[in-house]
């Protein structure tokens, strides 16, 4: 499990399109990815598109990681599919990283590393510190997790500019996982996140409120399209010390689709399985 690997270090730039990568990345041995930026100039804002890019290129197969974004700011990830990667596969690593976007990236299947992190043994299509980076377009197929959100300490508690947008999860255990209990100083909006076949669509623990808006889903929604939650618009954060819950804009159930924590909303949809969790509900 030693293969090559490619990075930019110290204010290097590193671009990478239209390749195949395999067999790549070294097990246990930490910052030896596949492809990975670590602690580039941060705050650089010039030329962005041209100084920091993964596009078009596939992951298969490889030791350790896909693509790991490391306090790099502005890094791009465009176009990119992965598959039997070990490990979580798209990574973004400590919080100190601003502005990363992950577009129209296919995660699948990603295998257990016994040598990371501890939850590097439920992999996860997309890891991240905390509310961090702009998500759009991306789908996680045959993940323990499809997005997983792990707070760490310090600076990646604080992060507040996470976009989520237009995602979807396929036959995962966990279309999003967020633990341990967090929300950002400030609210953030999700929009029209897809969970199909996953044992649960959204999970996180230890939350009081939660409340829909906006008209009611469509009569009969719960017999179709088994597994599917869509039309999600959530801002997730904590105005003015208010309770820090989500709130679920215009949901629709489709199926037989768990979310944990958001409430008990299924008598809106009368489907077996639809929406599960605490039952204070405005």
């Amino acid at each position: 499990m030693f293969g090559a690997h490619v990075g930019a270090f110290m204010g290097g730039q590193l671009r990478i399109e239209n390749t195949e990568l395999f067999r790549t990345g070294q097990a246990a041995n930490l910052g030896r990815y596949s492809s990975h930026w670590h602690v580039l100039s941060s705050g650089r804002n010039v030329d962005v598109m041209d100084i920091a890019y993964l596009r078009n290129n596939s992951y298969h197969d490889t030791f350790q990681r896909a693509v790991v974004v490391h306090s790099t700011d502005y890094a791009t990830v465009m176009h990119n599919v992965a598959y039997h990667v070990r490990g979580h596969m798209f990574f973004t690593e400590t919080g100190q990283e601003h502005y990363a976007l992950f577009e129209h990236n296919l995660a699948v299947e990603p295998l257990p590393h016994h040598l990371l992190l501890d939850d590097d043994e439920t992999p996860a299509g997309f890891w991240l510190p905390g509310f961090t980076g702009w998500h759009r377009s991306n789908l996680a197929v045959n993940c323990h997790r499809g997005w997983r959100v792990r707070k760490l300490e310090g600076v990646a508690s604080e992060q507040t500019d996470l976009t989520f947008f237009n995602n979807s999860a396929h036959a995962c255990g966990f279309g999003w996982h967020l633990k341990p209990p967090h929300a950002p100083p400030t609210m953030n909006t999700f929009q029209t996140f897809t969970a199909f076949r996953c044992a649960t669509g959204m999970f996180y623990p230890k939350r009081r409120v939660a409340s829909r808006r906006g008209p009611p889903p469509p009569p009969g929604a719960a017999q179709q399209s088994p597994g599917k939650l869509q039309g999600w618009s959530v801002r997730w954060g904590a105005p003015n010390g208010a309770v820090t819950t989500p709130c679920g804009e215009s949901a629709a159930i489709r199926g037989h689709c768990t979310v944990l924590g958001l409430g008990s909303l299924s008598e809106d949809v009368s489907g077996d399985g639809g929406l599960q969790g605490p039952k204070t509900v405005r």
